[in-house]
């Protein structure tokens, strides 16, 4: 009885169906399992008065760079580590989007750029705090405040300025604090769950 109760179990085991975890993509994709982080929504001027939103960006990679104004340092630094890469850029068809607290540019940069309208609501959806703060609200070195709920496995730590790069999907792919080499950037693109499937397919057909 025995036997026939663990032979049982065991066709019951193999006949299970699988979870959406081990099921293999199509095209004999493995199936992805990286946690999404879905990209809070923004959007910038274009032609025609009508503003452009990332959702209807889907498709492209967008790098965006958060920062209290054109002047901080961290974004001009940003800015001189682009300096002859657009070639490169413009071939994984990058949007490039700077979103300021103060100011509306201009951007001074060899990488066409576009200003997110609403900066401050950009910074604070994405979790990027001022890099200055009153003293009142600082407590050794750092905001006492509340601050923004941060999104798990991203850093959005203090200081002014965030370096974000979406992916083709609407994803955030990376954010972070430091400012980051162009070829950072382009690996990042290049890396991505939406590009490694493109150049899958490519390779197929």
């Amino acid at each position: 009885m025995r036997a026939y109760l663990v032979a049982a179990l065991s066709l019951a085991t193999l006949a299970a169906p699988l979870s959406a975890a081990e099921k293999p993509s199509k095209a004999g994709a493995p199936a992805r399992s990286a946690v999404l982080h879905l990209a809070p929504d923004f959007s910038i001027p274009s032609p025609g008065n009508k503003p452009r939103t990332l959702r209807s960006m889907k498709g492209q990679p967008v790098v965006l760079f958060i920062a209290d104004s054109p002047k901080n340092k961290s974004f001009r630094q940003q800015l001189e580590k682009l300096y002859r890469k657009y070639s490169q850029f413009a071939a994984e068809k990058a949007i490039f989007v700077a979103a300021f607290r103060e100011g509306d540019g201009p951007v001074h940069s060899d990488v066409p750029f576009s200003v997110a309208l609403n900066g401050a609501a950009v910074a604070n959806a994405y979790g990027v705090t001022p890099a200055t703060a009153p003293k009142s609200t600082r407590l050794f070195g750092k905001v006492s405040a509340p601050p923004m709920p941060a999104i798990p496995g991203i850093d959005n730590t203090i200081g002014g300025f965030n370096a974000v790069v979406i992916g083709r999907d609407g994803n955030i792919d990376s954010q972070t604090s430091t400012v980051l080499s162009a070829q950072r950037i382009i690996d990042i693109l290049q890396n991505s769950f939406e590009r490694q499937a493109e150049t899958r397919k490519t390779f197929v057909h």
